[in-house]
């Protein structure tokens, strides 16, 4: 249901309604925090959707494109991670 819903969405009119339409993206933002919600439930409740979204993950980690990804999480983690110095109970 979701791909065919985007999937009958030309290119050119998501490029057109994100360029010349702003005010008209609130609906795409709501379908898409509720399709965000969805997924943490899933992600909660099931164990075949956790492994799913484990790998795509796990599979993208595999190629250059993701090198930036890796580097800001690696840089999250000494940030806001807690200190390697400090000994957890």
């Amino acid at each position: 249901m979701i791909f065919e819903m985007f999937s009958k969405l030309p290119e050119n009119a998501i490029k057109e309604l994100r360029e010349h339409h702003p005010e008209k993206n609130e609906g795409f933002i709501q379908a898409t925090v509720a399709l965000t919600d969805i997924a943490t439930n899933m992600l909660r409740e099931s164990p075949e959707f956790r492994r799913a979204f484990a790998k795509i993950h796990e599979e993208f980690l595999k190629y250059p494109e993701s090198r930036s990804t890796i580097e800001q999480a690696l840089q999250a983690q000494k940030e806001f991670g807690p200190n390697p110095n400090t000994v957890l109970n």
